[in-house]
């Protein structure tokens, strides 16, 4: 029976690690711009990393956050967009975070954006990613499975039950 045990708590432990998989994965962005440090922040919660172009509504995200520079406005949209072109080159790609807005003020109504460029990959790729350029983060950190986690603690029992018969 112990045998047994301590083949199958391993077995656990080893399969819980090699099958690590994720049930989502968090997106957190918070973008400023010269002199705007509380431009615009959203929090995202997304089955898969994001690898092409996706643009959200208000209700798609977590939560989101205009900051001052947008008083008086409504989002409209955000868009993620994987691989953009930076400037008019069309040989420098990054990934863009593109804030748009809709605005109405007195006696003027329209829209407005503000974009965010972070290194390529960032997306698509776990971990905190920072750009100089308008004091942007975005943190993509992945969400266990919880049939995962719970495989990994049958292991660790197994094996805790093993010590103390030995």
């Amino acid at each position: 029976m112990r045998s047994f045990l301590l083949r199958s708590s391993s077995l656990a432990i080893v399969l819980g690690a090699a099958l690590s998989a994720h049930a989502s994965y968090v997106y957190k962005f918070a973008g400023g711009g010269t002199g705007d440090p509380d431009q615009a922040s959203f929090t995202l919660t997304s089955t898969s990393l994001i690898s092409s172009d996706t643009v959200l509504s208000p209700a798609s995200v977590d939560t989101y956050h205009l900051g001052h520079v947008f008083d008086g406005y409504q989002l409209k949209d955000i868009s993620i967009l994987p691989n953009s072109t930076l400037g008019g080159d069309g040989v420098t790609r990054r990934d863009l975070i593109l804030v748009h807005a809709d605005y109405q003020l007195p006696n003027e109504s329209g829209e407005s954006f503000y974009f965010w460029y972070f290194p390529l990959g960032s997306f698509a790729s776990v971990g905190d990613h920072v750009t100089a350029w308008h004091d942007a983060t975005l943190s993509v950190q992945p969400v266990p499975e919880p049939s995962m986690m719970a495989v990994l603690g049958l292991g660790a029992v197994g094996l805790l039950k093993r010590r103390r018969k030995s």
